[in-house]
């Protein structure tokens, strides 16, 4: 409450003023109890952001990052209490498409058939499923890497280098081996996988 209080007026948009409300009333759901219990999330606004996004199954602990195209949040799976990475789409706020996840391949659009043969390498950050947020957004449910991305890490050292460079590209050709291009390899898309070393893409 001491930190939606604090923000600046023009910062209290309707998600926080509503969430201060439940909070200040004491009738605070267990959704938003799981979110204060984790203490992930940085600011009253990010915390708002995560309570108001729905996601069924699944608690979004905090803002992880933001992409080219979406926002990638942290979210607690409800049944089995394991972590993911979900990354919300924000191209389609608002629009529902009841088809099956598309993604380009070498030869144009291909169905998710395909996807869990290319996504079995050990560079590569797995796919679980897809699906669409309370407000119809499309989200991607990936696993949650520990780490930093390549961009956060800066230089590396000569050998440090040799062994990322060979494990990147062993990842890619196994993309490319399936007939799958990533289409956004930078340094910001690459995490380093803090309890293994490899670089995931």
């Amino acid at each position: 409450l001491q930190q939606i209080d604090a923000l600046p007026a023009q910062e209290k948009g309707e998600e926080v003023l509503e969430l201060r409300q439940e909070i200040a009333s004491g009738a605070v759901s267990q959704k938003l109890q799981s979110i204060l219990a984790a203490d992930e999330w940085t600011t009253a606004d990010e915390l708002a952001e995560c309570y108001f996004l729905e996601i069924e199954g699944f608690t979004p602990l905090k803002k992880a990052g933001r992409g080219g195209f979406g926002v990638v949040y942290k979210v607690l799976e409800q049944e089995t209490g394991k972590i993911y990475a979900a990354k919300v789409d924000e191209r389609l706020a608002g629009e529902k498409i009841h088809q099956a996840y598309y993604i380009f391949g070498k030869d144009g659009l291909q169905e998710n058939e395909a996807l869990p043969a290319a996504f079995r390498h050990e560079g590569i950050i797995k796919y679980f499923l897809d699906g669409h947020t309370g407000d119809g957004r499309r989200y991607h449910l990936f696993e949650w890497i520990e780490g930093e991305t390549l961009a956060e890490k800066g230089i590396l050292a000569p050998k440090e280098f040799q062994h990322f460079m060979l494990n990147l590209c062993n990842a890619v050709k196994h993309m490319h081996d399936h007939g799958y291009l990533h289409n956004d390899l930078r340094s910001a898309n690459i995490m380093l996988d803090a309890l293994s070393g490899i670089p995931r893409i």
